[in-house]
């Protein structure tokens, strides 16, 4: 019905704006629900719709880490295609959890990963070295634009 009244005949789009709905509407999930998205969508017709699905769940902080690491662990068995999104999700998890670990900061800034490194450029506790290393050898110019401007506002 949804399908048919939204003018998008497209069942991929279709597909994916459901699984994208699912996510957005929980705090949580089981670990069995986990489960059955992840089978629907590796298992979809549209391989890169669905790889795109689970990569979305992958990016969701309301995983414990018991679960980010199930899910992590089922995408690699996978394909190889998710190693870098697992690297950089688990980088920016750490960060996340916890901000001020000046090894956590080190390991996010010698990633190599630009959206990992402006996550660490933004952070309120990022120490002046790493901003510093991020103002000078930052992988993409965003990540030492914004390093420089911080760095500007803490002198």
């Amino acid at each position: 019905e949804e399908l048919e009244s939204s003018g998008d005949t497209s069942f991929e789009h279709y597909r994916y704006g459901s699984f994208m709905r699912w996510l957005k509407a929980r705090d949580s999930a089981s670990d069995e629900e986990l489960e059955r998205f992840l089978d629907l969508a590796l298992g979809d017709p549209d391989r890169h719709m669905g790889h795109s699905a689970a990569i979305e769940l992958l990016q969701r902080r309301w995983l414990n880490d018991a679960q980010f690491d199930a899910v992590c662990e089922r995408l690699q068995r996978t394909s190889s295609h998710f190693d870098t999104h697992i690297r950089r999700h688990s980088h920016l998890r750490a960060l996340a959890n916890d901000p001020g670990n000046a090894e956590i900061q080190q390991r996010s800034l010698d990633s190599g990963d630009g959206v990992v490194q402006e996550a660490l450029a933004d952070l309120d506790e990022v120490s002046p070295e790493i901003l510093a290393a991020l103002a000078e050898k930052g992988v993409v110019r965003r990540v030492r634009s914004i390093a420089k401007q911080r760095l500007g506002q803490r002198r």
